[in-house]
């Protein structure tokens, strides 16, 4: 059909042909629809309802959470339909149509609640380069393709990622395991606030983190960080720096080579033991056991 040709008019046609129906309101048709004549009103009227209940069951309009869907063809939007329940992931929206910015604006309503919601895909269908750029403003993924298994892949892979991101900002966010060492032959100043050089053994240290000593004593916070002679906000395992600690006596509640560990609440351990773990380097898992092994020594239950 798609080819050009001679075409016949004829007032009836058999299965299996292909045709061309010329007739009002066809703008209105739904591509992958069902074809049905009638002869009486009360037929029309009949085979109507049967078919408008049929797409109720296949178009998704709801106040729930879930991403959107868009395709041209019914078929192709009951596969795609199929396809993610089996990944369980909620549909709130499912039509046939060009994406449009009211699709956008849902889909941005879903960022807040859930950002691997918040996302539009789109099967075999325009996206207009307003809104396109509107997605773009909003922060809102328009996912697309041409072949439906891809479409539903380029989603999980994008979820994924999604997940990923969330979990590494959530970890710069938590107290993570960090360990340093006090270099003897470089204390700068003994108190008020005591200045000593360190090297970093493992993780990373920042301004206003607080320290343990092997037996659990608090010796306060780092109130600054220098490196050649540079403030910085943090430094990293291999890193040797000039710390300021106004707590920290040396000499008298720290000494030098002592080795002392970022102070980790039970919270915090629990998050990165349970989801955040495998993006920590084995130094840091290694001194996450050391913690919690000084914990333990004055609770057994700690980070249960």
């Amino acid at each position: 059909l798609r080819e050009k040709g001679q075409f016949i008019s004829v007032h009836e046609i058999y299965a299996a042909a292909g045709a061309k129906i010329a007739a009002p309101n066809l703008d209105e048709a739904i591509a992958g629809m069902q074809f049905e004549s009638a002869e009486k009103k009360e037929k029309i009227e009949e085979i109507k309802k049967r078919l408008q209940e049929e797409i109720k069951e296949i178009i998704i309009s709801t106040e729930n959470e879930g991403i959107i869907l868009k395709s041209d063809s019914v078929g192709a939007l009951e596969a795609l339909i199929e396809l993610l329940k089996g990944t369980n992931t909620p549909i709130r929206k499912a039509n046939i149509s060009d994406v449009n910015k009211t699709d956008v604006v849902e889909a941005k309503q879903m960022k807040e609640k859930n950002p691997t919601l918040s996302v539009i895909l789109a099967f075999n269908v325009k996206i207009p380069k307003d809104v396109e750029s509107f997605a773009l403003e909003n922060g809102v993924t328009i996912l697309s393709a041409d072949i439906i298994y891809k479409l539903v892949e380029n989603y999980q892979r994008w979820k994924y990622q999604i997940i990923e991101d969330l979990r590494k900002k959530e970890l710069e966010s938590i107290t993570t395991p960090s360990k340093f060492r006090i270099l003897p032959g470089y204390i700068f100043r003994q108190n008020n606030p005591a200045i000593f050089g360190v090297d970093i053994l493992a993780g990373k240290i920042k301004t206003g983190q607080t320290f343990i000593k092997v037996n659990n004593e608090n010796v306060g916070k780092i109130k600054e960080i220098q490196k050649d002679k540079n403030a910085i906000s943090e430094a990293v395992e291999g890193d040797s720096v000039a710390v300021a600690m106004p707590d920290i006596n040396i000499g008298r509640n720290v000494r030098e080579g002592d080795i002392l560990y970022s102070e980790m609440n039970e919270e915090d351990y629990r998050k990165i033991r349970d989801g955040l773990k495998k993006y920590l380097s084995t130094k840091e898992i290694e001194t996450m056991k050391e913690i919690l092994e000084i914990k333990r020594k004055q609770n057994p239950l700690w980070g249960l």
